[in-house]
């Protein structure tokens, strides 16, 4: 295999914490223990100590595309073989299915299950028993990545130039982007993070009390107006987003050599609706 170095931050300070032999792109941190998805059709668990492996799990028929760990130890991987698969130790327990396409991305869901996503377009929820509690639908193209805001609603980022947030299996917000969103962050606060193909990563947040100027926002509406995508796609609308409405929210912009710009915007949604606070190119 080839040798991946796995990076660590502190304090805006980037360290190698050490490399391994591999051939694996998708990984989580689990513990003491690093645990990778492979296009092998493995997953691997390596002591952070030793930089050794010591599990291998075989049984996904195709690539493994992500990795979870429960709180409990065991794990979760979802494949290019359509399922999701639960492990203890090297013994798989469980296999999920239900989805029509590779399985891209996992969330946990605390005290409920997990969510998982792909390129069928839909998100569904989990009990870690394996019933499928319920699925999302509403992106118009592959769904990269998922996270869950404090509040428990689910974020996903798909090719379709959106981040969607979902609450009770309705798309409650829609984030406008100029390129397919690629992965998406929920923060402590409750902002939400996101990583676009247009080379920036964006903050948007609810708090009306973080103040932004309207130039931001409307360099933002005349970018988004510039895409190819039907406004029907890209703008959180009245029936699907529950009736938004113009409110003032805050767009921050960091500066070249560190300086922040605070500015302030007139967006599209409600008092929780969720608006751009900062882009880092």
């Amino acid at each position: 295999g080839r040798r991946r170095r796995v990076w660590c931050s502190w304090r805006r300070r980037r360290r190698c914490c050490g490399s391994f032999e591999v051939g694996h792109f998708w990984w989580r941190e689990c513990g003491e223990q690093l645990a990778s998805g492979s296009d092998d059709n493995t997953i691997r668990v390596w002591d952070l100590t030793t930089r050794q492996c010591v599990t291998v799990m075989a049984g996904h028929e195709q690539a493994v595309w992500a990795v979870l760990c429960l709180e409990d130890g065991r794990m979760l991987t979802a494949s290019v073989d359509k399922t999701i698969k639960r492990w203890n130790g090297a013994t798989c327990e469980h296999t999920y299915v239900g989805h029509s396409d590779c399985v891209r991305a996992l969330a946990m869901m605390p005290g409920i299950g997990f969510v998982s996503t792909g390129n069928d377009c839909s998100i569904r929820m989990w009990a870690v028993s394996g019933e499928c509690l319920m699925t999302m639908s509403g992106h118009g193209s592959f769904v990269y990545s998922l996270a869950v805001l404090p509040t428990g609603e689910v974020v996903s980022a798909s090719e379709d130039r959106t981040a969607r947030v979902w609450k009770d299996g309705q798309c409650v917000g829609t984030i406008a982007h100029g390129g397919s969103v690629w992965a998406v962050a929920a923060l402590p606060d409750g902002d939400i993070g996101t990583a676009c193909a247009d080379g920036v990563a964006r903050v948007f947040t609810r708090d009306s009390a973080k103040v932004a100027d309207a130039a931001q926002l409307e360099a933002y509406d005349a970018m988004i107006s510039a895409q190819t995508v039907s406004a029907q796609e890209v703008r959180c609308n009245v029936t699907a987003c529950h009736g938004y409405s113009p409110t003032d929210q805050c767009v921050e912009r960091e500066g070249s050599g560190g300086a922040s710009e605070r500015k302030r915007a007139r967006a599209t949604g409600r008092q929780n609706a969720c608006v751009c606070v900062r882009t880092c190119v």
